[in-house]
């Protein structure tokens, strides 16, 4: 079951699941999401998600009717109203309905969504082959105040997704207008030389996930280098390995970009050690 939609404390059919078209989340992309993944009903690192979300509240200064518990708690009742076990979790907070200018102080009450449905998991087949790149047209600024937050302005990379995706590549890869690499359209982007890590650094302009954070601490934890800095798409195409994270595909080789191979063309020892390594601290911290 995936019919419930959670909207401001209501546990609405999907069907029936609206907000006013005066929203600024709809007028003007004013909004804040979350994407989340839950194994056998417990979501993975949602402090962490939740932790990001109220940063970027108070910082677009959203008036915030409702706590870090109560969110929490909604997540947990949209996945059990929906009797799901292995979940995909969506968490909107819009700004709310407003005048039709783009001035928040004319929205008083912000709309917390919680929609959930089922996960699909990505075939092994696809793991095993990994995935193809393409170096996008579109450019990111590294001074963009909403570079590092996960706006419902989204439209940068969903043109940069058709771009790659009507080229026959699996995701784009984006860089800044300075000539580095950021991140994927909806990943995080890893590679590997001489078994050290790197992945661009947030200055660069990119969202730091959540995943990506775990995966800098697995790296810790087995005495691997790793950095965060800055990389050039020549240093990307020198690698060894490459890899791309997100909370829905965990952890995806990067076997391509542009055409050319990275390394040998084929998943690396490397990132298919973090793989393991990934999901053995998803089953610790959840305790599955």
């Amino acid at each position: 079951m995936d019919g419930l939609v959670y909207i401001n404390g209501e546990l609405i059919p999907k069907e029936e699941a609206r907000i006013s078209v005066f929203d600024h989340g709809f007028l003007y992309g004013n909004g804040l999401f979350e994407t989340m993944r839950a194994y056998k009903k417990r979501v993975f690192r949602i402090e962490h998600h939740l932790q990001r979300l109220f940063f970027s509240l108070e910082y677009l200064k959203f008036p915030i009717p409702f706590t870090f518990s109560s969110v929490k708690e909604a997540i947990y009742k949209t996945i059990e109203a929906n009797r799901l076990e292995d979940a995909y979790i969506r968490l909107n907070v819009t700004r709310g309905e407003g005048a039709t200018v783009p001035d928040p102080a004319t929205c008083k009450t912000p709309n917390l969504i919680v929609i959930t449905r089922e996960y699909v998991s990505y075939t092994p087949a696809l793991y095993q082959k990994g995935y193809r790149g393409k170096v996008v047209s579109v450019k990111t600024s590294p001074h963009s105040p909403s570079a590092n937050m996960k706006t419902l302005n989204f439209l940068n990379h969903i043109i940069a997704k058709m771009e790659a995706k009507e080229s026959g590549f699996n995701e784009g890869i984006m860089v800044n207008t300075e000539g580095f690499i950021t991140e994927g359209t909806v990943s995080n982007i890893f590679m590997v030389k001489d078994g050290s890590l790197s992945t661009p650094a947030k200055e660069m302009g990119l969202l730091p996930g959540i995943t990506r954070q775990a995966v800098l601490e697995i790296a810790e934890a087995k005495q691997m280098q790793a950095e965060e800095g800055k990389i050039t798409l020549n240093k990307l195409l020198e690698a060894d390995e490459a890899f791309l994270t997100n909370s829905l595909v965990e952890i995806m080789p990067l076997i391509e970009v542009d055409g050319h191979a990275v390394g040998k063309g084929t998943p690396g020892p490397v990132t298919q050690e973090l793989i393991r390594s990934y999901k053995e601290l998803v089953r610790k911290e959840l305790k599955l």
